[in-house]
């Protein structure tokens, strides 16, 4: 993930926003809070229906994502597992995931 510019849109069920930020930074990458023309990755975890806006289906950074990979940016969009393949090294980072049931 090193160089990988990454955001996050709904609830993580593994660990906190914090940790997953730690473990962007941690594995060379930055995290962002919206996604723009910098953004590489999406990581999209669960959505709460009632934060959505009426009769969208999609976060709307995940709307904007879209769009700008319309407009011809690569941006790789990944659900939460994916993200913890790729941060999976839990005995070197140091990090360990949180329940958040």
């Amino acid at each position: 993930m090193y160089g990988q510019i990454v955001v996050f849109t709904g609830a993580l069920q593994t660990m906190t926003r914090a940790v997953a930020w730690e473990r962007v930074a941690f594995v060379g990458g930055k995290s962002g809070l919206n996604p723009n023309k910098h953004t590489t990755i999406l990581v999209e975890g669960m959505q709460d229906p009632s934060r959505l806006r009426p009769g969208m289906t999609l976060s709307t950074k995940a709307e904007k994502v879209l769009g700008l990979r319309a407009n011809g940016q690569s941006i790789e969009l990944m659900g939460e597992p994916e993200f913890l393949a790729l941060i999976a090294d839990d005995r070197a980072s140091g990090f360990r995931v949180l329940s958040e049931n």
